[in-house]
């Protein structure tokens, strides 16, 4: 697998990568982060890319685009990906319950 990742990613002159925590139930970012540490490929090279969407979870907590929400998400991506930041960060999909100022409210501060 390294020789993939190294060719694929650094020699080809890809340098942005788009995953989501709900992509293939985390296996996105868990792979990438794996990748990452396995072929010492520095991330700072790369723009990686994710997003919250606006249901994840049962809970209060995991079915809008509130900061607990937000930040929680983030938490995750970033522990799954080894990264101390993400950058960007996206919003996938609706959420009609919360309205748009809290959501951008929940960005703002991450």
């Amino acid at each position: 697998m390294e020789g993939i990742i190294k060719w694929n990613t650094a020699e080809a002159g890809v340098n942005f990568i788009d995953v989501a925590e709900f992509y293939h139930e985390g296996w996105s970012e868990e792979l990438l982060g794996q990748a990452i540490r396995d072929t010492r490929i520095l991330s700072e090279n790369f723009v990686i890319a994710t997003k919250v969407p606006g249901c994840t979870r049962s809970g209060i907590n995991g079915i809008e685009l509130i900061l607990v929400h937000i930040h929680h998400e983030v938490d995750v991506s970033t522990r799954k990906l080894g990264l101390n930041h993400i950058s960007p960060h996206q919003i996938h999909g609706l959420d009609l319950l919360t309205t748009v100022d809290e959501t951008l409210w929940g960005l703002r501060w991450l």
